[in-house]
This record gives structure tokens, sequence and C-alpha cells, in this order.
């Protein structure tokens, strides 16, 4: 992430005061234009580094991202789901997305009653029909079993640089569905590894998770792309 970029799309991110945000911008310009090479993880940051700290665009270079999974330790397939099981994994309640996520949900199972939301890596308390809250963990194998028993990802997230957990997601065949937010769209392929909806838009969020519950073979085809 670069700190123009919090400032512009998610001021919590940019609580400074103008003589300590100038300075860091100051530091921050500063370390980029003395690197021989800036790598990020997605285009988005990438073109923040040339467009609001005037790196040259041929020392950015958009590199990608990984899980943290092991290589071998991922299945070569998915063999099958359940067909329900929506997964979000994210520390952030507010700023991934949660609140516009439980809205979405709630129309996903007026038309999948059988529909049901694990979420993943925040102890929050809620109180909603097919919701599961599992909190934090801190197990490998036990998130590993998480993503391999779900249908679909779901990150809606508000603002997001990179967004780590879709690479985990992919790399247990799961079509991801997320918001235009940040970077997000540089990870997922619309309509072919999943799909991107405008943030804040609960009934478009729910309409991609219902078509993907709805579709098996959506769900396999993306899965494996």
């Amino acid at each position: 992430n670069t700190y123009a970029l919090s400032e512009r799309y998610y001021p919590p991110w940019a609580p400074m005061s103008s003589a300590d945000r100038k300075r860091w911008l100051d530091m921050e310009r500063q370390a980029y234009h003395s690197a021989v090479a800036v790598f990020a993880r997605t285009e988005w940051v990438r073109r923040s580094l040339i467009d609001d700290y005037q790196l040259p665009a041929e020392r950015a270079v958009w590199v990608g991202t990984g899980s943290h999974f092991a290589p071998g330790t991922v299945p070569a397939t998915k063999d099958s789901d359940d067909g329900r099981t929506i997964l979000f994994v994210g520390k952030e309640f507010e700023r991934k997305g949660v609140p516009d996520l439980l809205q979405a949900f709630a129309l996903v199972r007026a038309e999948q009653p059988a529909a049901r939301l694990v979420l993943v890596g925040h102890d929050a308390t809620v109180q909603q029909d097919g919701v599961e809250v599992v909190g934090k963990v801190r197990d490998r194998d036990r998130l590993r079993a998480l993503y391999a028993r779900a249908s679909v990802f779901v990150l809606p997230s508000r603002f997001e640089p990179c967004g780590l957990v879709l690479t985990e997601a992919m790399a247990y065949h799961l079509p991801c569905v997320v918001t235009d937010a940040g970077g997000l769209a540089d990870l997922v392929t619309n309509g072919e590894t999943g799909f991107v909806v405008p943030r804040d838009r609960p009934d478009l969020l729910a309409g991609r998770i219902v078509t993907l519950l709805a579709d098996p073979d959506l769900r396999r085809r993306m899965g494996q792309a």
C-alpha cells in the first residue's frame, strides 16, 4: 500500500497531521526513488507509485502475490463441496466489508435457505440465521479444512490494497466474489475466476453469490481457472 492511497480512499489509515503527513510522504518518495525497483503486489498500488510519487514506470514492477500455504500442501483439484458454504477470512470487520456481507447474506438466504456463512478471523458477535463465527484461527491445518469445505469465497472489502486471502482461496479452487475496492480486481478476473462487484452494493454481492451456489458447474470452472 501507499500512504497516498490510504489518504484518498480510506482516511482511517491516514491519521497524520499536516506536518507529519509531509514528512512521511517525503520519506516515502525518497525510499521509492532510491530503490533500483519497487515491487507492487497489485497494479493498483503500482499506479500509485507512478502517479502519486512520480516513480519511473520501468522501476515500478507488478509482481503479484502468493499464499501462506507451503507448496505441495494444497490439493490439485477440488473434488466436491456442499453447495451452500460461503467463506470469509479477514481480521478487520468494517474495512473488509463484513456489514455489507451480512446484508447480502440475508438476501442470499431468501433464495437459498440452506446457505451458510462462515466468518473466520474476527471474534464478532453476530446473531443472524445461518451465520457461524469461527473467530481467530491460528492452526493452518484447521484453516486448510475450512477452505477445502467451502463452496464460495467472498471478500467484499471497502478498501484493499491486495487481499492475500484470495490467493489462499484460489489455491483451494474456490470461485471468489470481491468488490472493486483497491487491488482486488487485479487478482480476480471478473467472469473467469470469480465476480467483481461495486463496493457498498450488498444486493449485487448477493446476486453473484446466489449465481454460484445455484450452479455447481460454474463453481467448478471458476475454481479450476
